[in-house]
């Protein structure tokens, strides 16, 4: 499969994540696009601030391009403190509109307090891993699955167990 991998990219912890999903992907044969990777040679240590529009703009473009690539865009949706990285909203946001799979991944060590999701986030996900040892599991059955893998996926890891947080009153 061709995997998009987006993911919160701001701190050492978050990046060792990063690292566990793009190995773990990779040892499973799978092709991953990691925008974190592909965009560190554009970065070069600086902070996107500091960096020109047109190399800003490259970064954008070779995230959107490689989006409508993927078979399968797997979104570790924690990381931020119970919250989900607005990048990776975005990029949840695009996937969807554009038919893709939504794998999306809580980190256990990290994301204790991301359980749910609002509806319209919700309503991007296809299927949900919430340990290290899950996401393993569904990466060797999209490798190995006879006729529809993704269908498998979400038979077995469905995204219903993602409980969608009660709308606001205001």
């Amino acid at each position: 499969m061709l995997i998009y991998l987006a993911a919160p990219i701001f701190t050492p912890q978050q990046l060792e994540v990063v690292e566990f999903i793009k190995t773990s992907c990779e040892a499973y044969h799978h092709e991953v696009f990691s925008p974190y990777h592909n965009s560190t040679d554009i970065w070069q240590g600086r902070a996107p601030k500091d960096c020109s529009p047109a190399e800003r703009r490259q970064v954008l473009d070779d995230n959107i391009s490689n989006i409508d690539w993927c078979d399968v865009l797997l979104a570790w949706v924690g990381g931020m403190g119970g919250f989900t990285d607005p990048g990776v909203i975005w990029e949840m946001g695009y996937a969807f509109r554009g038919g893709k799979y939504t794998l999306c991944y809580i980190d256990p060590e990290m994301d204790a307090e991301r359980q749910s999701m609002n509806l319209m986030l919700a309503g991007t996900v296809d299927s949900v891993i919430k340990d290290r040892g899950d996401l393993l599991a569904a990466l060797s059955l999209m490798r190995d699955g006879q006729g529809d893998a993704l269908a498998e996926v979400t038979a077995v890891f469905p995204s219903s167990v993602l409980g969608q947080e009660a709308e606001p009153i205001v």
